[in-house]
């Protein structure tokens, strides 16, 4: 089950697509695969912080952890 809602993904798909329909199936998808690269983000992150003695995620762990997930 998704844990982000639906509404702001299909909005944002919507807006950046030229305002086209959005699927329910393409939907599912792409909230699935936005749920999978932030976790795949957090984890990055969050080793970035741990590396440097820290339990908070800063932006520059987000920056980093950008980087070595190769965006």
């Amino acid at each position: 089950m998704a844990e982000l809602p639906g509404a702001p993904i299909k909005r944002l798909l919507a807006e950046s697509s030229g305002g086209m329909r959005i699927g329910g199936d393409a939907l599912d998808r792409a909230t699935a695969e936005a749920e999978a690269f932030l976790r795949r983000l957090g984890q990055a992150a969050g080793q970035c912080a741990a590396a440097d003695r820290r339990k908070t995620i800063q932006n520059s762990d987000i920056a980093a952890a950008l980087t070595t997930l190769g965006r």
